[in-house]
């Protein structure tokens, strides 16, 4: 008798834009503040049952960010913050998924490796999320802390914390489906 393993193909995922969230806290002077990206694509590739197979590729749209404070917004775009100009996407493609087991409330929970680019620079991030399924509809929550300084995202008189902390937090919330 001879067994034939069969491939296990990671589902492709369609991202609802109108629903998802992919947002941003930082802290200037003591006070907390947050935005968001709210134009993003993604190609996910995913199938809880094999992570390992699985790829994510999200491309951020920098013109399009909205914060709070109109100072802020006016200043975000520019050179000293992130160029958009130059810089127009950031990007997150995976390099590995792994499952990190499934919490109390029955949340099964995973970890993806990759690579962040932003204003042109690239470093290794470990992004926690989680995934939560009825049926065909999935959400995945995460959030990472990223130093903005890592990206060079605040520069001249802003490259310092005495303004603005290094610390960033970006979380998300992606409603997505099975193609």
């Amino acid at each position: 008798m001879m067994l034939i393993a069969t491939p296990v193909f990671a589902a492709q995922w369609n991202v609802d834009p109108l629903t998802s969230k992919l947002l941003f806290t930082g802290e200037q002077a003591g006070e907390k503040f947050s935005g968001s990206f709210p134009k993003f694509s993604s190609v996910i590739a995913f199938d809880e049952a094999a992570p390992e197979k699985g790829s994510i590729r999200i491309t951020i749209d920098m013109g399009k960010l909205q914060v709070e404070g109109k100072d802020r917004l006016d200043a975000l775009p520019t050179d000293d913050w992130f160029a958009v100009s130059q810089f127009p996407t950031a990007e997150f493609t995976s390099t590995s998924i792994k499952s990190t087991g499934t919490d109390k409330s029955g949340v099964n929970n995973y970890l993806a490796r990759g690579t962040l680019t932003l204003r042109g620079l690239k470093h290794n991030i470990e992004l926690p999320f989680s995934l939560k399924t009825n049926g065909n509809a999935t959400v995945a929550r995460g959030s990472v802390e990223l130093n903005r300084n890592d990206f060079g995202v605040g520069q001249g008189r802003w490259a310092s914390e005495e303004w603005v902390k290094y610390a960033v937090t970006v979380s998300f919330e992606l409603h997505a489906s099975k193609k």
